[in-house]
């Protein structure tokens, strides 16, 4: 299964369309997750389209011109068995074509304050402990560091989500 993940800064660009167009069609992905679309339904709807009538998605719609996720699949290889959504992740369980085995997808988008980030990991820890059998993927923007050699710009210190990240990758993982 070939996964690729995108943060877009927005989605809304003659520019952007042709890009992920491109990637679409170099690249081959069954699964393609964007964080930061910045649009809403009529947007994907049309991106999609332009993508194949065989791509599917499921999507968060962004607030305003902040957020939003898009899961895209190709229905040819993926077969989705299960899916669900909050405001900061999109969660597919999906099994590819010709495979018994299943996987939980989630295209995450983590929120800025802490006392949201906690409540944001417990939900994800919640959602793969619904999910035993299948294996687990999780990609995106949790908008979390554990090192500052992850960090680029902005200020240079680790603030205290970072041993919360890390345990969550421990536990998790």
């Amino acid at each position: 299964m070939k996964i690729i993940s995108w943060n877009a800064r927005g989605l809304n660009s003659q520019a952007k369309h042709i890009i992920l167009k491109i990637k679409f069609q170099k690249e081959k992905p069954d699964i393609i997750i964007i964080q930061e679309t910045k649009c809403g339904n009529t947007s994907m709807a049309n991106i999609s389209k332009r993508l194949g009538k065989y791509i599917d998605y499921m999507e968060v719609e962004s607030q305003g011109r902040e957020g939003g996720l898009v899961t895209m699949w190709d229905s040819r290889m993926i077969q989705v068995l299960s899916a669900e959504a909050t405001r900061t992740f999109i969660a597919v369980e999906a099994q590819a074509t010709g495979n018994s085995e299943s996987y939980l997808c989630t295209n995450v988008y983590g929120p800025q304050k802490l006392e949201d980030k906690i409540s944001f990991l417990s939900s994800l820890l919640s959602l793969k402990s619904r999910h035993p059998s299948s294996k687990c993927i999780m990609g995106g923007d949790f908008n979390m560091i554990t090192t500052l050699l992850e960090k680029k710009g902005g200020i240079r210190k680790l603030k205290k989500d970072a041993e919360l990240f890390t345990d969550f990758i421990d536990t998790a993982c």
